[in-house]
């Protein structure tokens, strides 16, 4: 998938809140905070041997079609609460034992640290989003979130105007994700086909995931025991289709704990990290619980939510754009 940089909307703004929206975007490019802790956590936490996935859903689709270009593609996460345990933000977690150092979440420690260094602090008795953080990184890593630069895809590709997307996938062969908000007007017990596979999701929305691979779907949810799922970040789970479905069926599952998605976003080898630096992207991590959308936000609301998680630049960025835009109605 080849993305450029638009031009921005030519929807009508006012001048002084356009004015506010391009010095709060340049605020934006120092991007130096904590740069260094951000970088000597991610080297050394990454040095795990990389996990290949099956994006392909057992049963939902086959094997890339020969010839096809998009199939040929690789098929192939601020503010912070003190005390609280990521891994505990996470209801369908079934992890017991918190306590040993295999179950330290370095991602949720290095938020804290980051936190700290900002002097930022969060009681959590009063928090309205308990447990969830999000930071800016100075680059994009497996398991985080992108945020589309608002003044980006006006005219063209609009599917990523202010999407959030989870890159499940990183590495220096390709990147893959999911954009996290926009639902479309489908559930998957009205898809043909999906109707008979899979009727224990037949009330589930089907999200938009991307433009590469049309006859894909993927899941993600929150579930440590389901076999076969593979855990892309602390709490954050892909696959185990045949599991989930028993799960459903013996009501040790909810089926709407479980995000469905046709299609994914993908970029070629250095693709993401030259759109970053370019600014169409702003790169995040985030908690378990606020990539698995527990609020059940979409669209914009979503959008602007991390924003104002990651605070600073980035919460004035929300602002001013809420400013230049007061005439878009709230999604539904």
């Amino acid at each position: 998938m080849h993305i450029g940089v638009c031009s921005p909307s030519h929807t009508r703004v006012a001048p002084c809140a356009c004015r506010e929206l391009e010095t709060s975007t340049r605020l934006l490019q120092r991007r130096t905070h904590c740069q260094s802790l951000q970088h000597t956590w991610t080297h050394t936490h990454r040095q795990r041997g990389k996990r290949k996935r099956k994006l392909t859903c057992e049963g939902l689709s086959d094997s890339p079609q020969n010839g096809d270009p998009e199939q040929e593609r690789p098929h192939t996460s601020g503010k912070l609460p003190a005390g609280k345990d990521d891994s505990s933000d996470n209801p369908n977690s079934t992890d017991t034992n918190t306590a040993g150092p295999q179950n330290v979440d370095w991602r949720e420690f290095r938020a804290r640290l980051i936190a700290s260094d900002r002097g930022q602090h969060a009681d959590p008795s009063t928090s309205k989003t308990q447990g969830q953080w999000a930071h800016d990184l100075s680059k994009p890593e497996e398991g985080c979130l992108l945020l589309a630069h608002p003044l980006m895809f006006g005219n063209s590709q609009a599917y990523f105007s202010q999407a959030v997307i989870f890159l499940f996938e990183h590495d220096d062969t390709s990147s893959a994700g999911f954009i996290l908000n926009k639902p479309t007007e489908h559930r998957l017990g009205r898809l043909v086909g999906a109707d008979e596979l899979c009727p224990e999701f037949a009330d589930n929305i089907l999200y938009l995931g991307g433009d590469v691979g049309s006859d894909t779907m993927h899941f993600i949810h929150g579930y440590s025991d389901i076999q076969g799922a593979q855990e892309v970040v602390k709490g954050v789970f892909m696959g185990g289709f045949e599991e989930a479905r028993h799960g459903i069926r013996i009501g040790s599952k909810q089926a709407e704990q479980f995000r469905w998605f046709n299609r994914y976003a993908g970029w070629a080898p250095g693709q993401l990290e030259a759109e970053c630096k370019a600014g169409v992207w702003f790169a995040a991590a985030a908690s378990s619980s606020v990539i698995l959308n527990s609020q059940n936000l979409k669209g914009r609301d979503m959008w602007h939510t991390i924003l104002e998680m990651m605070g600073g630049d980035y919460a004035a960025l929300s602002e001013s754009v809420k400013a230049a835009y007061p005439e878009m109605p709230r999604d539904p």
